[in-house]
Formats: structure tokens, C-alpha cells, sequence
């Protein structure tokens, strides 16, 4: 069962969101370049590829550390802190992105935004600041996207993906090119942070989804 209490998505499932992969789409090719923005629990980290083939060249590649995230569980709002660093990262990519002569650049923010309760004035923050439209995805979509990414650089790979953010895991399994089944679970660094010792502690159980 997923965490939001849904069914884990299959491989009979669309393409999320997004649509289709982009290499899948022959005028894609033309692109020069592809920049993209994972902002996540941990770090706010900007992509930039030379083109869209199925397995492209990095042109730049920056991550900062920001702790968008941390004590999110214990408190259900953003850190400060991170807030403020993430919102001089985005402000930062954004520019570069502009003197690269991307546009769009598709911004991705996941668990930490997600589940904030100030993460809808964290978006709205952003587009004011930076211009930058930030795409909200559920567990299921970032375990999808995280494994087929997977595929670009391993078309041929068969087992299970588990990507490990700052306050959600991730699992999907890949097979004869495909994403089936995935899951996401609300595990990481940062909820690991407030489990107790204290096996009775209301910490481990919401660390642990209860």
C-alpha cells in the first residue's frame, strides 16, 4: 500500500504528469539543451543536458546542500533556514538558466514540499521570486521518475530502484525496459532524526507512517 493510502501504481499505468519520456519524442531531439531542477528534502540540485537522447551528456551539473526539509516531521513546516537556502538556489539556477538560453527549465520539488503545510507558500515564493513554476509530485511519481532514470543509462537493468531522499524512500521495479510496480514509503535521514529510543515514543510511530 502506498503512503497516501492508494494502491501501488503498475506498469499498466500512463506516463504520469509529464507525459511521455522525453526522448520518446522525435522533435525533442532537436533541443539543444534540457535543464532540470530536483528540489528536494536535502539538496535543491540543477541539471543542464547537452540534448535529449536517451542517454545525454551532462553540460552542468550544481547541487547545494539546503535542508529544505529538516525537522519537517516534527514540526509539518519547512525549515527556515533550508527555506531561505533554497530560495537562493532556485534564484541561482534560474539566471543560469537564463544565460544558457533555457526555457522552460522544469522544476521538480518532492517529499519535503509536498508534504509541508507551508509548501503551497513555498511555490507560490518561488514563482514570485524566481519565475520558476515548481511541479509538486507524489510518492508514486517520484519513485517513477527515479527509476526510469534508471533505464536511460541502463536500458537492460531488471531488479528493484530505491531511492533514499531526506524524508521519503522510494521503490520501484524495472524489467525489460519498463517501470511496474512502485511504492513510497515516508523513511529517510531526516524523519530517522526524531525516532526515539523509547520504543513507545509517538516519534517512531509516525517515523514509520502510524
Amino acid at each position: 500500500m502506498a503512503a497516501d493510502g492508494q494502491s501501488p501504481a503498475t506498469e499498466d499505468d500512463d506516463d504520469g504528469p509529464f507525459g511521455r519520456p522525453l526522448f520518446d519524442d522525435p522533435s525533442a531531439r532537436a533541443l539543444s539543451r534540457v535543464g532540470v531542477v530536483d528540489v528536494g528534502s536535502n539538496s535543491v540540485r540543477m541539471v543542464v543536458f547537452d540534448g535529449a537522447a536517451r542517454s545525454p551528456a551532462y553540460f552542468y551539473n550544481e547541487k547545494i546542500m539546503c535542508g529544505l526539509g529538516k525537522g519537517l516531521a516534527e514540526t509539518g513546516r519547512l525549515n527556515p533556514q533550508g527555506r531561505v537556502r533554497a530560495l537562493a538556489a532556485l534564484r541561482r539556477f534560474a539566471l543560469l538558466a537564463a544565460g544558457m538560453q533555457i526555457d522552460p527549465m522544469t522544476v521538480v520539488a518532492t517529499a519535503a514540499t509536498r508534504e509541508a503545510e507551508d509548501g503551497p507558500e513555498f511555490q507560490a515564493e518561488v514563482l514570485r521570486v524566481t519565475g520558476l513554476r515548481l511541479h509538486v509530485i507524489d510518492g508514486d511519481e517520484e519513485a517513477r521518475l527515479s527509476a526510469q532514470g534508471v533505464l536511460l543509462g541502463w536500458p537492460d537493468a531488471k531488479g528493484i530502484v530505491c531511492d533514499i531522499g531526506g524524508n521519503s524512500m522510494e521503490l520501484a521495479r524495472i524489467g525489460d525496459g519498463k517501470v511496474g510496480k512502485r511504492i513510497s514509503t515516508p523513511l529517510g535521514p531526516f524523519r530517522l532524526q526524531q525516532v526515539s529510543a523509547d520504543p513507545n515514543a509517538s516519534t517512531l510511530s509516525a517515523a514509520a507512517g502510524g
